[in-house]
């Protein structure tokens, strides 16, 4: 099944995602990004936001020096996010509430 959505691992307040109602399990509404590449872009401002530079398209580090963060390529980044299934109507898949894909690659928490 594919991806529907997907997260950026940046806090709520700081993402610039939609809103999400999710899987019990990870909260009662997430924000999430249509595409891998918006979830990164999400992640890049939040990263700038907080004090870190870009030394090249994946490589940041903290303006006051130290190690160099090297966020996941494009095609990995973000953790996906499926349809979920709805007890009510027999097991049929829910338009509305989403759930975390089984593989979890490339996802930033």
């Amino acid at each position: 099944m594919a991806a529907i959505a997907f997260l950026c691992g940046v806090p709520k307040e700081a993402c610039t995602g939609g809103l999400h109602t999710a899987n019990v399990g990870l909260y009662k509404s997430i924000k999430a990004h249509a595409s891998r590449r918006e979830a990164m872009h999400c992640y890049i401002r939040y990263l700038l936001g907080t004090g870190y530079r870009q030394l090249s398209a994946r490589e940041f580090q903290p303006i006051q020096g130290g190690e160099v963060l090297v966020i996941p390529k494009v095609s990995k980044f973000g953790g996906e996010l499926k349809r979920g299934k709805t007890g009510e109507e027999g097991g049929k898949q829910s338009k509305k509430r989403v759930m975390p894909e089984i593989n979890h690659a490339g996802m930033i928490i």
